[in-house]
């Protein structure tokens, strides 16, 4: 599920599908020959049944908080770049320009009731220019097709914790563009945001 194509500011958007290839090969060690951490349950691990992947701290405590749900099936790391196997979600920048948001975890749970559900849980910092926009549009993407996700979650760090914005939550999306500050870390910490477990 992913609405949007990058180009000018006379772009409109559209609603595409990702492309997932048949198999996705990963880098085990970055350029100076060290390892990369593996992770379990990915959608395309290794024949050790593990993904090796770089991340931040946040994105590995995200990870990490995910593959402790029980429900997690499998995960996705969604591609950085605007590539036909990344979820992509348009925004307008501050000049009005098309861009997209890769968001960074797609991840599939199993419901009670045995059917699967997709999620988006995106570690989203503040200290880009555009971080404000972005965010935007994930809420205005949760408003216009929550009902397909379990979940729609910006994670950010807030003092020591991590903190989630639910964007399924109209209060929580009026919240986020009701806000005028530069560093939407205050959002993580008023009562729009929880913890992040």
């Amino acid at each position: 599920m992913l609405e949007g194509q990058a180009g000018s500011a006379n772009t409109l958007r559209e609603r595409v599908g990702i492309e997932l290839p048949d198999n996705e090969v990963a880098p085990a060690e970055d350029a100076e020959g060290n390892a990369y951490p593996t992770f379990e349950q990915h959608l395309y691990p290794g024949a050790d049944g593990k993904f090796p992947t770089k991340l931040n701290d946040w994105e590995t405590t995200v990870v990490t908080t995910e593959l402790g749900r029980k429900s997690t099936v499998p995960w996705y790391r969604n591609p950085a770049r605007a590539a036909r196997s990344a979820l992509r979600i348009a925004y307008q920048d501050e000049g009005g320009y098309w861009k997209s948001l890769q968001v960074d975890f797609p991840v599939i749970s199993r419901k009670d009731d045995g059917s699967l559900a997709a999620s988006i849980v995106d570690p989203h910092g503040d200290h880009l220019s555009d971080a404000k926009y972005k965010l935007r549009a994930l809420a205005d993407y949760a408003e216009q097709y929550g009902e397909e996700f379990l979940r729609i979650e910006s994670v950010a760090k807030a003092g020591d914790l991590l903190r989630t914005l639910d964007l399924k939550h109209a209060n929580v999306r009026d919240a986020v563009r009701a806000f005028e500050g530069g560093k939407f870390t205050a959002l993580y910490e008023s009562d729009a945001a929880r913890d992040y477990r």
